[in-house]
C-alpha cells in the first residue's frame, strides 16, 4: 500500500504478508530536507531521490523501458 507515512497505516502492515507499506518518495525526501542542516549526509539521500525522479521522467517520456530501469537498479551502476 502506498501511503504518506501516517502512523495509522501501520496497522495494515504485517497482515500475513499480504500488505506491504511503501512511502511516497516526496514525503521521504521532505524528511531528509528537514534534517539536512544538522545532518549533511542527508544531502546524498536527497540527490539519490532526485536521480530516481529523473529515471521516472525518462520512463514516462519513453526514453527508458521497465527492464532498463530495473537493470540500472540491480547492477548498482547508477541511474
Amino acid at each position: 500500500m502506498g501511503c504518506d507515512g501516517l502512523g495509522s497505516y501501520g496497522s495494515y502492515a504485517g497482515h500475513g504478508g499480504r500488505v506491504t507499506l511503501v512511502n511516497c518518495w516526496a514525503h521521504v525526501r521532505r524528511r531528509f530536507v528537514e534534517c539536512e542542516e544538522k545532518f549533511p549526509q542527508a544531502t546524498e539521500a536527497i540527490e539519490l531521490i532526485g536521480e530516481l525522479y529523473a529515471l521516472e521522467r525518462e520512463y514516462k517520456a519513453g526514453r527508458r523501458t521497465r527492464r532498463g530501469c530495473w537493470s540500472c537498479a540491480s547492477t548498482g551502476s547508477g541511474l
